[in-house]
């Protein structure tokens, strides 16, 4: 399972509690923590998860962060020339993503039955097929409020 931009594996996790006991039975979901640290990210947490629920050790994180943003030096959402990820049409550290899921495929005996992706992990999911042939073997792949990558 692969988070939102800004959020990290634990917080994931626990959003999806519901639907983590609903398939108890069925299917054990393994939660990936994004390479890429994006703490400061938004000053006021606007676009970070605030809920009461998340906890202190949360860590804002990202699969790939802004081009744009790299050439710029924009490391957060008030600096001028900043640009959601969402909204770049350029990708920088894509590369670790690739080696995490790599690693995490490795870890687990070369099988995963699906990918489960939020957002930029949804995007993220959608990369990863192209660069990791294994894991289009997946039975199933489940995109929620995914981008088309630019």
């Amino acid at each position: 399972a692969l988070h939102g931009f800004s959020q990290d594996a634990h917080t994931f996790r626990g959003k999806l509690g519901a639907v983590r006991k609903a398939l108890k039975s069925t299917c054990e979901l393994t939660f990936l923590n994004a390479p890429h640290s994006v703490e400061g990210a938004f000053d006021d947490d606007a676009g970070a998860d605030s809920s009461a629920s998340a906890p202190s050790t949360s860590q804002s994180r990202a699969w790939f962060t802004s081009g744009e943003n790299a050439r710029c030096g924009a490391r957060k959402a008030s600096d001028e020339g900043w640009t959601r990820p969402a909204m770049s049409t350029s990708y920088v550290g894509f590369e670790e993503t690739v080696t995490l899921a790599r690693d995490a495929l490795a870890a687990n005996g070369g099988e995963f039955d699906g990918i489960l992706g939020f957002s930029q992990g949804s995007t993220a999911a959608v990369a990863l097929l192209a660069a990791i042939p294994e894991l289009r073997r997946a039975k199933f792949v489940a995109l929620v409020a995914g981008f088309f990558p630019r």
